[in-house]
């Protein structure tokens, strides 16, 4: 993928194509997976910039499967240094760091996540997309 990419994996349709109209509307390329094997097919035969990776994939449904990806991403030559973003439900900082850090994600976005997060995760890694993100998803409210 040329510079800018992101691979979307999640298997609920549904998110999967909100998050990647999110970034396509922000000029990025996006092409998305539904489970473990076809992301590491795919990132693998054309390196994304960066990952967007669910938690629960429906190769097994356990948090093994998604640590495997980030895995194999990790120690393969060709994605070792690609971004890879968790997306998980575990909201509590302390689940988070238990259940993932040990693993060395380069990040890990809680959802149901807002656009200004998706923003603030955009200009975090450098991307380069159009200068706002539209409102796609609610934002919180007070």
């Amino acid at each position: 993928m040329a510079g800018n990419s992101f691979l979307v994996v999640d298997a609920d349709d549904f998110l999967r194509d909100a998050l990647a109209t999110l970034l396509r509307v922000v000029g990025l390329q996006v092409t998305a997976a539904r489970t473990a094997e076809e992301a590491v097919t795919l990132a693998r035969r054309d390196p994304p910039t960066a990952v967007i990776l669910d938690d629960w994939l429906p190769d097994v449904r356990d948090q093994k499967v998604a640590r495997g990806v980030l895995a194999q991403l990790k120690s393969h030559p060709d994605t070792r240094d690609v971004p890879i973003i968790v997306m998980t439900e575990n909201a509590s900082k302390t689940r988070r760091d238990r259940h993932w850090r040990p693993y060395n994600p380069d990040d890990v976005l809680i959802m149901p996540c807002q656009a200004s997060d998706v923003r603030e995760m955009l200009d975090k890694y450098g991307f380069e997309g159009r200068a706002v993100v539209p409102r796609m998803l609610p934002e919180k409210t007070a």
